[in-house]
């Protein structure tokens, strides 16, 4: 039996070392840092312990931006306070005139002017945003959610 509870732990800790060279942790890629410890049950008998392991993300600093560029027509994600935003330079996904009213607190808000397509003068005008979700993106401090008045969320870090 002694054995089969030295072949567990030994399991055990293989699995753990694996999962930290292999990169597994942070959830964005950033393999975060090992904490060992070991489980409450396990503290009662030394022989049959099971050491566990948590991940701790780093902790992210600097600027707060709105979530990231993902593409090369994208303007205004990544940055703070952006004033012009656009997902494609397409119109219809265009708000412009981007005027915050508060900025680096859990919620960000402002009014800007969403771009009235050709043909469609009546789908712009004026619109709330309102930033939330604030945390990790990629390594950067950002505001993870968009939401406009005018209706739509959208995930900024993608």
């Amino acid at each position: 039996m002694r054995f089969v509870r030295r072949s567990v732990v030994a399991v055990s800790v293989a699995v753990a070392v694996a999962a930290s060279v292999s990169g597994c942790g942070g959830g964005n890629g950033d393999p975060g840092e090992f904490n060992w410890s070991r489980s409450a049950a396990a503290t009662a008998d030394a022989n049959t312990a099971i050491p566990t392991f948590t991940t701790t993300a780093p902790a992210v600093s600097g600027p707060v931006v709105l979530g990231r560029a993902d593409n090369q027509y994208a303007i205004g994600y990544g940055t703070e306070r952006p004033e012009l935003l656009s997902l494609n330079s397409l119109c219809s996904n265009t708000i412009s005139d981007i005027t915050w009213t508060s900025w680096g607190g859990e919620t960000a808000t402002g009014t800007g002017t969403v771009c009235a397509p050709a043909g469609d003068p009546t789908s712009g005008g004026p619109t709330q945003l309102t930033a939330t979700d604030l945390g990790d993106c990629y390594g950067v401090q950002a505001y993870r959610r968009l939401t406009l008045a005018s209706g739509g969320t959208l995930n900024t870090c993608s």
